[in-house]
């Protein structure tokens, strides 16, 4: 599930369904076809091994005398068509042979006469088009223990190939692996695990169990030396997905994608390269996701996959949604539109048009394009995807203020899952269908929804769903005023949140899902300070700043890399280890109805209710967006008024307070987009004809942070630096723009980044490098500049041994991934390629550097 979580503040917790480009299994069905025309049948010589073509239309027949306990080895082997081959019994189906290879490799045909004589005819047939194949007679001697085995392997497998029944399929897969095997049917063993994984696949419970399968029949088909390897990596890559295994999945996908390449199976590197524009999306490496979408795109072109190039697009559409540019991102989803030719790939790509308007917050236009897809998907009888449609039509019904029609849409999305039995999309909307009761003021009934999807979560052992639960519990108490359960059902949240922490092997997974929970940990603030506002004197003001603390620190450990740890401190260890009578502590949390701050310093901490986070995260944004106008006589007033009323609300309860002590001040992202130290001082008298109030940097150092713990672990990690040996290493002057005059004549103009855009050229910072080297004596520095400010050269070390490091460049923020921020190094090389120029926050952590000052200009 998809939590989505509010920019630094409560709000509610509701699951938009997203199927990414992705499709579910047997998605492209016909319901209706048109009668086909009765085949033409021509009998074929069995001793004749010559080539043979086939096409869609014609039926070659094969016929075979056996004695009783006589044994035949047919080989039917492909050569660009995809045939299968059809077993009769004495005129009797008894099963067929249609493996996992494609249209190139053997179909491995046995036939074996039990007890009494048998008359076989093998009818080797084509779905469509055309193509060649070779027969061969392999083999023809009374049966063995191994030739019984295979003919009875066969037959097994095609029985879980057509079983109705889960308990069926998997009892027949796994009766196929285990007498192929006795057999030494290398291919069939795999092609068996390899459908028995995609069984389990299809289980929302069962990801582990085809995890392992799909590990067993991977070395089976590279000892076979299949092509097959390139489609199961690709599979393996997407069960590690499904599981959060990030690094794993990524590992599967370019496995495969260097294999298929290898082969020239341009099919699967296509698909590979799809993956992995699916699964860097994911993680928000938006750069590298569209690179591979845009060489998977042309590959199905060329291969006329008209559905591929659809789900493609929508990917592309999904990114640039993800990064905010709505419009560009629906121009990709209209080229899927108009390549869609039929009705079930137009309502996929309608609920992708329906997803960029519900996350632009357009609900009216979200609804209508909801309305179609679900029209089209009731037409073809696709009740799973109506299911999602109707969640995500809910949601959009839910985000117009419409929550009697998203309870409507609800109930019956919920009816269609239990029909399905997607039970873990079903919780998901008895979870959304939860909050929906909550805002129609029917709280008991939320409740009992909450319960119920608490027990099938726990029924599924759907840790992820039980956490939904807990936490539309916690909500629904808190909105009622009993404090007290709301505080028992968070905490009972974070705690199954911090054990599936503890499940989740990948860093960056660990980040991504603990930022997606953030708000229950806020929750949990909220709830404290509501019983502190009752209990003034019983110390729940000090719960709830160890509970802030305790969150942002929680978030930052997870991020922290190179030996450095963050501990979890109470309040006392803080004033002991952090600050000293000189430093005061501000730590602000901003939430709905109010916020809040706290203030501690080495003997006290007090806390102050502030304006909701609504109306500061609106300031600061409008703050943040005036100051760089701040010189322009048309913005001046304003720019002031705003900074000086942000001021007053943020600082004004506090400041006469503060003397000319430091600050360290903890702010959520909202408020660090603001240099607290350009703010007006409140307590600061008024200066006739100034330009500008005192600013705070005036009478404070300000130190903004993260988190508090942190000082005391850049403390720690401080004492143990090894000391630098050369002064300085600078870089500057990087080419960020396609418009860059270094780019000039280098054929066709290069593209801008998806992510940074076109970043222009810093002014004199050329001229800045070489003013700062020219202080220092030749052969003692380091300098890079233009091309050569590459990426490999920060990562490679190089760098680690400078007291100075000064950086002129640009800056990158990520709004959605903290992590992602970065600095913005050239983003070409100098044959105008476009090459991977971010440094990201994630890759400093790794840096070992021994810098004493890192001046980033």
């Amino acid at each position: 599930m998809l939590m989505i979580r509010p920019r630094g503040r409560l709000v509610h917790c509701v699951v938009l369904l997203i199927v990414i480009s992705c499709g579910f299994p047997g998605l492209l069905r016909s319901d209706s076809a048109a009668p086909k025309a009765k085949p033409v049948r021509i009998d074929q010589d069995s001793k004749d091994g010559s080539v043979r073509p086939i096409k869609a239309g014609v039926v070659h027949v094969y016929k075979f005398n056996l004695k009783p306990g006589e044994y035949v080895h047919f080989v039917v082997d492909q050569d660009g068509a995809d045939v299968k081959a059809e077993v009769f019994a004495n005129g009797e189906f008894l099963f067929d042979v249609d493996s996992l290879n494609g249209r190139s490799g053997p179909e491995e045909v046995p036939l074996l006469a039990t007890g009494t004589a048998m008359s076989f005819g093998v009818e080797v047939s084509i779905g469509k088009g055309e193509g060649n194949y070779r027969p061969q007679l392999k083999g023809r001697r009374e049966a063995t223990e191994r030739d019984a085995a295979w003919f009875n392997g066969t037959r097994a497998y095609w029985r879980g190939r057509k079983a109705s029944s889960v308990l069926e399929k998997e009892t027949s897969l796994r009766d196929a692996a285990r007498l192929w095997d006795r057999a030494g049917h290398l291919l069939g063993r795999a092609d068996a695990l390899q459908k028995l994984a995609i069984l389990y696949e299809e289980e929302p419970d069962r990801k582990e169990d085809a995890l392992k399968v799909y590990l067993e029949a991977v070395p089976l088909y590279e000892r076979a030396g299949s092509r097959q390897v390139a489609i199961v990596r690709n599979e393996l890559g997407r069960i590690y997905f499904d599981l959060r295994r990030l690094q794993l999945a990524e590992s599967s996908y370019r496995s495969a994608l260097a294999f298929s390449t290898e082969v020239g199976d341009f099919k699967e590197k296509a698909s590979a390269l799809q993956n992995l524009c699916r699964l860097d999306l994911a993680r928000s490496e938006f750069a590298r996701a569209l690179a591979s979408c845009e060489e998977a795109l042309p590959l199905f072109e060329s291969l006329g996959i008209v559905e591929r190039q659809v789900r493609v697009l929508n990917l592309m559409g999904r990114l640039y949604v993800d990064l905010g540019q709505i419009g560009r991102g629906l121009e990709y989803h209209r080229r899927a539109l108009t390549l869609s030719r039929d009705d079930e790939l137009k309502a996929s790509t309608w609920t992708h048009i329906g997803d960029a308007y519900y996350s632009s917050g357009s609900s009216p236009l979200a609804t209508m394009y909801y309305e179609k897809a679900l029209r089209a998907q009731r037409d073809l009888k696709d009740r799973r995807t109506e299911a999602v449609t109707l969640n995500n039509l809910a949601m959009a019904y839910y985000q117009a203020k419409r929550p009697r029609d998203a309870q409507a849409a609800l109930r019956r999305a919920i009816s269609l899952f239990e029909q399905q039995k997607s039970l873990q999309w079903q919780v998901a909307s008895l979870a959304n269908l939860g909050w929906v009761l909550d805002e129609l003021g029917q709280s008991h009934e939320a409740m009992r929804t909450y319960r119920e999807a608490l027990k099938l979560a726990r029924d599924m052992k759907y840790p992820g769903a039980e956490v939904s639960a807990f936490f539309g519990m916690a909500w629904s108490e808190w909105r009622r005023g009993n404090s007290r359960s709301a505080q028992d059902f968070v905490t009972q949240a974070i705690a199954v949140v911090e054990s599936q922490l503890a499940n989740i092997d990948e860093k960056d997974s660990r980040i991504t899902f603990l930022a997606e929970r953030q708000n229950f940990y806020d929750l949990l603030v909220q709830i404290r300070m509501e019983q502190h506002r009752r209990q003034r004197s019983a110390g729940h003001d000090i719960s709830a700043f160890e509970a802030s603390e305790a969150a942002r620190g929680r978030s930052l450990r997870e991020t922290l890399s190179g030996g450095m740890t963050l501990p979890r401190l109470s309040l006392k260890e803080i004033q002991e280890r952090v600050l000293d009578p000189e430093t005061v502590l501000l730590e602000y949390f901003l939430g709905d109805p109010e916020s809040y701050l706290f203030v501690v310093t080495s003997t006290e901490i007090t806390s102050y209710t502030l304006a909701s986070g609504a109306v500061l995260e609106g300031l600061a944004r409008k703050v943040h967006r005036l100051l760089p106008e701040s010189h322009k006589r048309e913005f001046r007033e304003d720019a002031l008024q705003s900074a000086k009323e942000l001021s007053r609300l943020l600082l004004g309860p506090v400041a006469g307070r503060l003397g000319n002590k430091r600050l360290l001040v903890v702010a959520p992202p909202t408020l660090q987009y603001i240099a607290f130290s350009a703010l007006p001082n409140p307590a600061a008298p008024a200066k006739p004809g100034a330009d500008w109030p005192e600013p705070m940097i005036e009478r404070h150092e300000i130190v903004p942070l993260p988190s508090a713990a942190i000082i005391d672990s850049l403390r720690r990690a401080r004492s143990g630096r090894t000391k630098a040996s050369r002064p300085l290493a600078i870089l500057g002057d990087p080419v960020t723009s396609p418009r860059d005059e270094r780019l000039r004549g280098v054929g066709q103009p290069p593209r801008a980044s998806p992510e940074l855009g076109s970043l222009e050229r810093l002014k004199y910072t050329e001229q800045e490098v070489e003013k700062i080297v020219a202080s220092f004596p030749s052969g003692s520095y380091f300098k890079a500049q233009g091309f050569d400010v590459r990426r490999d050269l920060v990562m490679s070390g190089q760098l680690n041994s400078y007291e100075i490091l000064h950086l002129a460049m640009h800056g990158y923020l990520n709004p959605r991934e903290a992590g992602l921020s970065g600095l913005v190094l050239s983003q070409y090389d100098p044959r105008g390629r476009r090459i991977d120029g971010l440094l990201r926050a994630r890759d400093v952590q790794s840096l070992d550097l021994s810098a004493d000052l890192v001046v980033l200009s």
